[in-house]
């Protein structure tokens, strides 16, 4: 009789269904890894527990086969308990478990709390859960980064610079802030290569973005990230911004802590057009982001003395303390936003007690 019999067809059915469940097995162990709860050496266990389990089926089913273990299996085995040593040992001498803790932990508690802006979307949180474990992998490759974030190209000095940005503004959200008409005005003061910008279009596709970025390596970038991604209503300045228009010297040049201030980056020097951001602001701007390295008390001062202050609703504002380590000046910055009519959250890193030290400080104001 031609045709299989009932019995090699079940076998059959129970190889494919042994491993489908082998792969799922893979799957949980490596989203295991990634929970925040277990330890690093738990976590590199669970990657390589499948390849252990994968190995002893390969070899079990071989010579229950053939009554001895075939050389497929052999080669196989080894090959596939290799594989995930690899993927084992390089997540863990990448950092990547350590790293994606703080994202898992913030995209897992947005289960439990209120969701804010990207988050507010199930299919859109777990997107930026795999683009995050994406470039936790990538960021271990030393050459510049090209990487896909949810539907942008971006390219940018190196996966880690990319990585860390991603992390702070797409999945911390350090700038959300809620509008109802859909086409909000927002500065962008320290745009760097664009990833903020990008956000406030993927948070408003609507909104019109004016950013400014003294750097002229970084504004290359910026400006091939806006263009290569088709963004609208985006205009961008190589300029800098504090109280003053002319030329200031601009240390540090490319980097993330370039600065109009000696202090803060020991890189090199360079000159830079400046400008007062009071004469860019015509209109009410829904949303102020500065984030520009020591400067932001020049361009506050700025907007207080030319009443431009009134016409911004919200603002996040990365104040840089001890950037001169004996000037304590806090106050003052606060005292400006107070007397300007905001209220305001401050958020800053933990960190062990030391006279004098560097510390950012991020500050969400609003006008009440």
């Amino acid at each position: 009789m031609n045709g299989l019999s009932p019995g090699t067809l079940l076998r059959g059915l129970m190889r494919v269904l042994a491993f489908a469940a082998a792969w799922a097995l893979i799957q949980s162990a490596l989203l295991a890894t990634l929970m925040p709860p277990f330890s690093t050496w738990t976590r590199l266990a669970l990657v390589l527990l499948p390849a252990v389990i994968i190995a002893f089926w390969l070899v079990r089913w071989s010579l229950f086969r053939n009554q001895k273990a075939s050389r497929f299996s052999f080669f196989v085995a080894p090959a596939t308990c290799a594989l995930f040593l690899a993927i084992g040992l390089a997540v863990f001498t990448t950092g990547a478990l350590g790293s994606l803790d703080g994202t898992v932990q913030k995209l897992f508690h947005t289960k439990r709390t209120p969701a804010v802006g990207l988050t507010e979307e199930p299919k859109l949180r777990h997107r930026l859960f795999l683009t995050g474990a994406k470039l936790d992998i990538l960021r271990a490759l030393p050459h510049t980064g090209r990487a896909q974030i949810l539907n942008y190209d971006v390219h940018g000095y190196l996966y880690s610079n990319i990585q860390f940005l991603f992390r702070e503004i797409f999945v911390d959200q350090s700038y959300f802030f809620p509008d109802d008409s859909q086409h909000p005005f927002v500065i962008d003061c320290g745009s760097h290569i664009g990833m903020s910008i990008l956000y406030a279009k993927t948070l408003y596709p609507g909104a019109s973005v004016m950013g400014f970025e003294p750097a002229p390596g970084t504004f290359e970038l910026l400006r091939e990230n806006i263009r290569r991604n088709g963004l609208k209503d985006v205009v961008l300045y190589n300029k800098a911004v504090a109280d003053k228009e002319g030329r200031m010297t601009f240390y540090g040049d490319n980097s993330v802590t370039a600065s109009l201030i000696k202090g803060r980056d020991p890189g090199d020097a360079i000159e830079v057009e400046v400008v007062r951001l009071s004469n860019y602001i015509d209109r009410p701007v829904s949303f102020l982001k500065l984030d520009v390295e020591g400067a932001e008390t020049l361009v506050l001062g700025d907007l207080v003395a030319s009443s431009k202050l009134r016409m911004v609703k919200y603002m996040t504002i990365e104040y840089h303390h001890h950037i001169d380590r004996n000037a304590d000046d806090f106050s003052g910055f606060l005292k400006m936003l107070e007397d300007g009519g905001f209220g305001y959250q401050l958020e800053t890193s933990p960190e062990p007690f030391k006279n004098r030290s560097y510390q950012d400080i991020m500050i969400y104001a609003y006008r009440k």
